[in-house]
């Protein structure tokens, strides 16, 4: 291996922190034996993708962390506001977000409250940007109270999102008819009607229904909505509730259909299984409605669909339903008792009619399945009869309707409702239309645009963006020109499809289903472009970015939008993961074949957008996580395309009360009041190294595979999930589809300089004709494609006038076989299909980006990517376990580099070897340690290409195993090369021209530092005097008989006093410092020479000519908080030392273990042994 050797320039501008954590398996290989850089110039195309040595050690402004500024339920003080900004910029913080918001809160915070929007509030803003321009931090805000979507009191229910709505009246024909339409369900005591038409009626009453029940809550409460025959009416049941049912006759019955549909935006964002949801009920019968018998136990789960509950035969003319227990409130929106074989008043044929209508969230992105059976209705487009301009404006219908019964659907839209959250009082109010610009275009200037002006009074560009976070409004499925929009856009009128949305069949099912899609098509275009893509040109025209979570895709209370090409109009894309198991709560890391593939996350392809930020760690509120436990996640992250850290959350401390405000239950406390994050500026330096790298350069992919036509997108069964290990693949939408394809030299390209081995279907087999023919045209011109057989439009239009050239064209590409392998050839390209696609890359000659020796997916994950002629590759090892493997990259490039973010050091490996596309390189990984792997250069260095151990070859290693093999350190210097060995034995070394050199190497001397004197004091985050204590060795402060030192939370300094071993001295300036276990963060000073930041368990510091005869060893621990929680419920039955506004009930208890914490130890010296 070849020293990297540091420049007398660069070492006065580091300013040497000495700090070096040896993330190598200590037992096997050391890569960093002492820091050396070096200024040096990439070959580069152009200067924005050249890697600079002395900027990874030393980020810029623009590869550093942001965070999240929570202010909370109006407690805002200036002191508070500039004693954060101070405590950011320390740890290295450059941007923060702040979000106005109104949560619950355990205990209250002493402090004069300053409510959203006034102008109190606005000169705390001011306040805020004045000292974040002293400081150096820049700031955005969320552009509306809260965190969810974007709203306020400004708004009016006319502005607010809106949702289609209807009821049905029946009418017997053949007279002119005078009737009150009944007016649709709807919210806030909003409705506008839109349309009404008129459809034959065909189908017969049910026996319930024919019955004319009469059904009331409680015999008070009129309860008729929930047998009208319509989801959207409802009565809400709570425990103790009785449904009384009055029939005109008796009627036999044997099951009880039901159903629950749940539309508030923020019941509907259910976080759980919505199959959960429901209640327990006894339904009763009587013949005289005095005396009932019991019939049968009902339980009633789940939501949005109509379900049946089978019970015994029963004959009887009234009945009642009890209800014993439900999920909060309960809404009841369907209720029918019915015989065997008879179907509901509402049963629409077509499935999952709510979730495709964007009236509520996918349970499963099969919900969107078209339906395999065709079924023809007696209702054409010609039969709707538009009544609209026979209604009055009281709902008054006068129409001379022809022979025969019809049924007149009154159909209009409300609100949804859904408020801006979760918000303070002053802040709150609807949720702008998202479809409507006029409506966007008054909330912007109601906040957005005043925060502008109020900016430019105090500075010119401290304040610069507008933030959206992720979408948590529920769905809305109209605006007001809605109608008008979707004949522009779909080339044809909605109203002869109306029933549709109300439960009907026109034509047939193919044809309403194509409506279907073409409505949810609709939808996404005007949220994308009139939400999304308006927000974002309101923020330009005032000199302002936006910054947003746009919708993720999947499943979920999302609208279905195209969120590849939405994720085009943000300036700053983000995404966010969790520092822990959301489902499970578990914070420990478990390792995984992939990252999360959230679809934002792939806006780098093509250079498609340089930054993808992330909402960062979020987690509970527990005080129990320390930067090493955190680490794992972030790791992950950035396997996964994130580049940008934003963390979740700073939460405005108003107060110096400790560990202080929390955004209740919510987030990861990087606060000032958290006594780590006061020493986590090597933690926050480590991330901005590996985004500095990060942010230059783009993805390098193997296969593209297309989201599909059909929405809600997602990666939900996509081909990324079925790659082998060491392959990526990038998901492309229809505009990048049918915009950028095309086929140079038989290989699909998108413009850019990579090329992609073939294109991948979804699974799905329903297609848009205006896709089909863009593959074809692609496989024509040489393109490989890997998908199934096209079978089904999508579009109402497609099938009406397109369907033989659709099948035409699927059958000159796949064939008309029904074989179960398909492998085509069409012009210079081919289809195939029904091969396992490990198969398909190793006949297409493609080797994997990254692969390991042992090729385990869920042992070290990476991400590539190119940044110039470079190839640049970040590795993690998700073991909590030390690994020696065989590391194999794709690359034409020969000269390896090795760069630790955790202290910015760099080697060149000297031990690798050049094949046929690869670089094999053996390096050992500690536990969860990642680094960056920069491979560069045509030509390879002076390197050892072979190593023996005895008789045994043990790089490269000849057969597939998982055995640990220990080979030195080996470093080139001056030509000549260095060994460094973890163990005594004999090695042979062979060069890469075939010389062989025969070594006997040592191991290194590991000096234990366990005969000193010492003193640890105590400066805890409560109010207690806690004396020194004298220490002789090393224990976690929780084995202490001392409960003020077993449960201490705050900062403990250790000053440790000790003699050097006279071995120890020699060669000094190869020796290292090892503290061992520490919880959570320590700085750390030898003999008054600051040596850094102690963050990594068992990292090695360099310590080159410090040790002395006799030493001070000065160590100050920062502990998480956990212990002290723990040990007020222990000692006083509650929280007496501390202040929080944190659920801390929720997670603590007498009984929960402590953490170990503080300096554990053991402390030792190490001194290697060098052969030349």
């Amino acid at each position: 291996m070849k020293y990297i050797k540091e420049s007398s320039n660069e070492k006065k501008e580091s300013g040497l922190k000495s700090f070096l954590s040896n993330h190598f398996n200590i037992k096997n290989r050391l890569y960093n034996i002492t820091i050396m850089l070096l200024l040096f110039s990439c070959i580069s195309v152009s200067a924005q993708t050249e890697l600079s040595l002395q900027e990874f050690k030393l980020p810029p402004e623009s590869s550093k962390v942001h965070t999240w500024w929570h202010w909370m339920n109006n407690g805002i003080t200036k002191d508070g506001i500039t004693k954060d900004l101070e405590s950011m910029k320390k740890q290295g913080v450059v941007q923060a977000t702040i979000l106005n918001v109104g949560l619950p809160i355990v205990n209250p915070v002493e402090v004069p409250d300053i409510m959203f929007g006034t102008p109190e509030w606005y000169e705390m803003f001011n306040w805020a940007l004045t000292e974040a321009k002293r400081v150096g931090i820049s700031i955005g805000i969320h552009n509306c109270d809260g965190w969810s979507t974007s709203g306020g009191p400004w708004l009016t229910a006319e502005e607010s999102m809106k949702l289609y709505t209807w009821s049905k009246t029946t009418i017997k024909g053949g007279k002119e008819v005078s009737v009150q339409l009944a007016l649709p369900p709807n919210s806030r005591n909003y409705y506008r009607d839109y349309a009404v038409v008129a459809i034959p009626l065909n189908e017969k009453e049910n026996s319930f229904q024919t019955a004319k029940a009469k059904i009331t809550i409680n015999k008070k409460v009129d309860a008729n909505a929930i047998s009208d025959g319509n989801p959207f009416s409802s009565v809400v049941l709570k425990a103790g509730d009785v449904i009384n049912i009055e029939l005109k006759s008796k009627i036999e019955i044997s099951q009880v259909k039901f159903q629950s549909l749940i539309l508030d935006s923020y019941k509907s964002y259910f976080w759980g299984n919505l199959n959960k949801i429901g209640g327990k009920f006894i339904l009763y019968s009587s013949n005289d409605n005095v005396n009932f018998q019991k019939v049968s136990n009902v339980e009633f789960r789940g939501v949005s669909e109509t379900k049946s509950v089978s019970i015994p035969k029963t004959s009887a003319q009234f009945f009642k339903l009890e209800c014993l227990e439900v999920t909060k409130k309960y809404p009841l929106s369907e209720l029918e008792l019915l015989a065997n074989n008879e179907t509901s008043s509402y049963k629409p044929v077509i499935p999952n009619l709510l979730q495709k209508t964007g009236t509520i969230g996918l349970a499963n992105n099969d919900d969107f399945a078209l339906m395999r059976k065709n079924i023809s209705s007696t209702v054409n487009e010609q039969s709707v009869i538009d009544l609209t301009e026979k209604l009055d404006k009281n709902g008054l219908l006068k129409w001379k309707a022809p022979k025969g019964n019809w049924k007149v659907i009154r159909f209009g839209y409300t609100t949804t409702g859904a408020q801006n959250g979760p918000s303070t009082k002053f802040g709150k109010g609807f949720e702008v239309d998202k479809m409507d610009t006029i409506a966007l275009n008054k909330h912007f200037n109601s906040f957005g645009k005043k925060l502008k002006q109020e900016a430019n009074k105090i500075t010119d560009n401290t304040f610069k963006f507008l933030l959206i976070d992720s979408w948590e409004a529920g769905l809305q499925n109209w605006t007001k020109n809605f109608p008008e929009e979707f004949k522009n856009r779909r080339g044809y009128d909605i109203i002869p499809w109306i029933p549709v949305l109300c439960g009907e069949v026109v034509g047939n099912t193919q044809l309403s289903e194509g409506f279907l899609f073409d409505f949810q098509l609709t939808i996404s275009d005007l949220i994308g472009d009139n939400y999304y893509k308006h927000f974002r040109d309101l923020c330009h025209r005032d000199d302002l970015e936006m910054h947003a979570e746009v919708i993720y895709g999947e499943r979920g209370m999302y609208p279905s939008i195209d969120v590849l090409k939405t994720n085009n109009y943000p300036d700053l894309v983000m995404s966010e993961f969790w520092g822990m198991d959301f489902a499970s709560e578990n914070r420990v890391y478990q390792a995984k074949e992939k990252p999360r593939p959230r679809l934002p996350l792939f806006k780098g392809f093509e250079g498609n957008k340089q930054v993808i930020a992330s909402e960062a760690y979020t987690s509970l509120a527990h005080y129990s996580d320390s930067p090493i436990e955190l680490k794992a996640w972030g790791d992950e992250a950035f396997c996964s395309g994130v580049n940008q850290m934003i963390l979740h959350s700073y939460v405005h401390q108003p107060t110096d009360d400790k560990p202080g405000v929390t955004l209740w239950k919510f987030g990861a406390s990087f606060n000032r009041n958290n006594p780590w994050w006061n020493l986590s500026n090597d933690w926050m330096e480590y991330q901005s190294r590996i985004q500095y790298v990060l942010q230059k350069g783009e993805p390098v992919v193997d296969v593209v595979y297309y989201i599909g036509d059909q929405l809600p997108q997602s990666n939900y069964k996509s081909i990324s999930k079925k790659m082998p290990y060491g392959y990526t693949a990038f998901p492309c939408s229809f505009d990048m589809l049918v915009n950028q394809a095309k086929a140079i030299d038989g290989k699909l390209s998108f413009g850019g300089s990579q090329r992609y081995a073939f294109l991948a279907l979804p699974e799905k087999t329903n297609m848009q004709l205006s896709t089909l023919k863009q593959i074809a045209k692609l496989v024509k011109d040489g393109v490989v494609v890997y998908g199934p057989k096209p079978e089904a439009l999508l579009s109402l239009t497609d099938i009406k006038h397109h369907s033989e050239e659709f099948k035409t064209i699927a059958d000159e590409l796949w064939g008309k076989s029904n074989s179960s392998i398909i492998d085509k050839k069409y012009g210079k390209g081919k289809v195939v299909w029904g091969k396992p696609v490990n198969e398909l890359l190793k006949e297409l000659n493609v080797v994997p980006s990254f692969t390991t020796n042992v090729a385990e997916a869920k042992e070290i994950m990476f991400t590539h990517k190119k940044v110039g002629n470079d190839d640049v590759y970040f590795l993690f090892n998700q073991q909590n376990k030390a690994l020696s493997r065989e590391l194999l990259f794709r690359t034409n490039n020969k000269v390896p580099e090795i760069w630790d973010a955790v202290d910015g050091t760099t080697v060149k490996p000297a031990i690798y070897s050049v094949e046929e596309a690869q670089l094999r390189i053996p390096v050992s990984l500690q536990p969860l340690q990642s680094l960056i792997f920069i491979i560069r250069g045509d030509k390879p260095e002076k390197h050892i290409a072979k190593v023996h151990s005895g008789s045994k070859q043990i790089f490269p290693l000849i057969e597939k195993t998982e055995a640990q093999f220990t080979i030195p350190t080996t470093t080139l210097i001056e030509n000549n090369f260095e060994f460094v060995s973890q163990q005594n034995n004999d090695y042979i070394f062979t060069d890469a021209n075939g010389k062989v050199i025969k070594k006997s190497l040592e191991a290194p001397t590991v000096f234990t530092i366990d005969d000193f004197n010492g003193t640890i004091d105590f400066e805890p985050v409560y109010d207690e005097k806690i004396p020194s204590v004298g220490i002789k060795n090393l224990k976690s402060l929780t084995e202490s008989d001392n409960p003020s030192i077993k449960y201490f939370g705050g900062k403990a300094t250790y000053t440790i006093n000790f003699k050097a071993p006279k071995k120890a001295k020699k060669n000094k300036e190869d020796l290292y410092l090892n503290l061992g276990d520490v919880d959570a963060v320590a700085e750390v000073v030898l003999n008054g020479k600051h040596l850094g930041y102690y963050w990594v368990p068992n990292s090695k510091i360099a310590i080159p000519n410090l040790i002395q005869s006799n030493n001070v060893l000065e160590i100050t621990v920062a502990t998480v908080v956990r212990n002290r929680f723990i040990g007020d419920f222990i000692e006083y039955g509650e929280v007496k030392n501390l202040f929080t506004t944190t659920t801390v009930d929720k997670y603590f208890d007498k009984d929960k273990p402590l953490k170990p914490s503080g300096l554990i130890g053991p402390i030792q010296l190490i001194q290697y042994k060098k052969e030349n």
